[in-house]
């Protein structure tokens, strides 16, 4: 429910100041007049964690010493704020303390505040082999569901070991390591200003509509090769047309290779059931747009030991026509759009159709004398 709205102002860091590992800047008002609007919920929320802060600064947090802390939103909600859509997913980035340690803080502000009430910490685990760089918190605040985590730095390696070396970044490192300019934005607590670090986020997200990565795409998309299907996925929700250098960062062998390698395929499966399905969506133009940049063969993982024979256009095709197969795959979905558009002028036969299943099925209709060996050396 909104209440008398807050209209807040974008401005853009001009000035970096470095100080140490830490930095300041200058603000000034952006070209762009743009605005946050805050339900009362959020403007109540912002209130809760703006007087954490002030309780931490003054040492009245049991068990903590007194320190500075500057907080902000980051990504999604930002973004979605700036784009007049709801969001209740709220990523919250810290500059001085672990996600961990600041929900803990909150939560022990909160026993004193509500004593009656439970409030949760969960705690997600840092893994940089799955491309998950950062350990995050999640937490319940005011029924806004939170994740807390540090601003990230660039990492770096000892020689002999390839755990990064944890150092709490500036924001504007953390922006130059997000996925795309339109999620690097963050809207600052304590200023109520949105912050372009990237001098880029505002102009892609409400002018050019377009993905862009702050750095170069294919680093981008080494560090976490499941950016390059989220691209996909966001290109399709909000209409955004693929940076070039960014649809042929996705479009390599390297970064395909990096996704089935080092992204789980739990993490390929929701991402890929958020192109399908959910706000936004549209199984058809995600599946053609899959198939456009390739990415067919590591976003559907087949069994290692398939036999090579695929049905291709009713002829048998060897292993090395799977691309070919499913370049065909993407072709069927002008098919399927087809036959959606005629289910929609009959309400009886529309309710009879599964659209999202349809979907899949015809995107893999080229594969369906694929057959492997099982444990027990059995044909599947």
């Amino acid at each position: 429910m909104t209440s008398k709205s807050s209209r807040e102002e974008a401005s853009i860091p001009t000035q970096i100041l470095k100080e140490g590992e830490r930095s300041s800047y200058i603000r000034t008002h952006s070209i762009h007049t743009v605005a946050i609007e805050l339900t009362s919920n959020e403007e109540f929320f912002i209130a809760t964690i703006l007087d954490v802060i002030d309780h931490l600064q003054r040492g009245k947090i049991v068990d903590y010493e007194p320190q500075s802390v500057e907080v902000r939103i980051a990504g999604g909600w930002v973004r979605d704020k700036l784009l007049g859509l709801t969001n209740y997913d709220v990523d919250i980035a810290i500059d001085s303390l672990s996600g961990v340690n600041f929900a803990k803080i909150i939560q022990n502000y909160l026993k004193e505040i509500h004593p009656e009430e439970v409030h949760k910490v969960g705690v997600i685990a840092a893994n940089p082999n799955q491309s998950k760089h950062l350990e995050t918190a999640t937490m319940i605040v005011n029924g806004i569901e939170c994740d807390f985590c540090n601003l990230r730095a660039e990492e770096g390696y000892t020689a002999s070991s390839r755990i990064p070396n944890a150092r709490f970044g500036s924001p504007l490192e953390d922006a130059h390591r997000r996925d795309f300019t339109v999620n690097s934005l963050f809207f600052n607590l304590r200023t109520k200003l949105v912050e372009d670090w990237t001098g880029r986020g505002l102009a892609d997200l409400l002018e050019n509509r377009r993905l862009v990565t702050p750095m170069d795409p294919f680093i981008t998309f080494l560090d976490d090769p499941l950016r390059a299907l989220r691209a996909i996925r966001f290109s399709i929700r909000f209409g955004f047309s693929l940076d070039e250098k960014l649809r042929q960062a996705i479009t390599s062998k390297k970064i395909h290779n990096a996704l089935s390698v080092k992204v789980s395929r739990e993490r390929i499966g929701k991402e890929l059931e958020g192109c399908l399905s959910g706000k936004g969506a549209n199984a058809v133009k995600a599946l053609k747009l899959i198939g456009e940049l390739d990415m067919s063969d590591c976003v559907f993982s087949f069994p290692s030991e398939r036999s090579v024979d695929v049905e291709l256009i009713g002829k048998a095709e060897n292993a090395e026509r799977m691309l070919d197969a499913w370049r065909i795959s993407s072709l069927y979905m002008d098919h399927v759009q087809v036959i959606k558009t005629a289910y929609k002028f009959d309400s009886r036969l529309e309710t009879l159709l599964d659209s999202r299943l349809l979907t899949i099925s015809a995107y893999v209709l080229p594969f369906r004398k694929l057959t492997y060996y099982d444990r027990k050396l059995r044909e599947v």
